[in-house]
């Protein structure tokens, strides 16, 4: 399963901007999502050759117990 999702940031550096990525459910909840930006992002949080997001550094441990709102509000 996967889901596109379109941020659209009222404030800070990314304000005026659509953010956009999808999250790939590869054998959720045992393992994190993976989160995929299609939206060209400079952070820290987000590998610049892959646009891949470290879920690790947002999240921390993964567990089954984290829901997706958690996630997606920490991006």
């Amino acid at each position: 399963n996967q889901w596109q999702v379109y941020l659209f940031p009222k404030s800070g550096v990314f304000k005026s901007t659509i953010l956009t990525f999808f999250i790939y459910f590869k054998n959720f909840p045992a393992q994190a999502p993976q989160v995929d930006f299609q939206t060209g992002v400079f952070h820290p949080h987000i590998d610049f050759s892959t646009s891949k997001c470290d879920v690790a550094s947002i999240i921390g441990e993964w567990n089954s117990q984290i829901k997706v709102y958690t996630l997606l509000n920490r991006i």
